[in-house]
């Protein structure tokens, strides 16, 4: 559980809180974060929904902490899914330019 308590206190939440939300003891969590035990797969998995991230970031096995999402066969990340959200925004005239700009990237790395 590497990462744990760095997602905890970046949420600005507590072990307590935490633990309600999961249904465990505040202790369980101090000794997860504290590496003196490891909680079962369930566990594991209800804190990862929770934190909206991976088990493996969890536990220190990805540096991706966005979870990913299959969209039509395509796995996106959260930064990749606010680009399409901001995408979607944006004048048919904006979009027009973007898609331009996509195009002419792509070619450029194709060279």
């Amino acid at each position: 559980m590497k990462n744990l308590s760095k997602l905890r206190e970046d949420c600005g939440i507590s072990q307590q809180v935490l633990a309600t939300h999961i249904g465990v003891s505040q202790q369980s969590i101090h000794k997860y974060e504290t590496s003196q035990s490891e909680p079962d797969v369930h566990t594991m998995i209800k804190i990862a929904a929770f934190f909206k991230t991976s088990v493996d970031y969890l536990i220190g096995n990805s540096a991706v902490k966005e979870v990913v999402h299959d969209i039509g066969g395509m796995s996106l990340n959260d930064k990749q899914i606010i680009h399409i959200k901001a995408y979607s925004r944006l004048s048919d005239d904006n979009q027009e330019i973007v898609d331009n700009l996509i195009q002419g990237l792509l070619k450029t790395k194709a060279k």
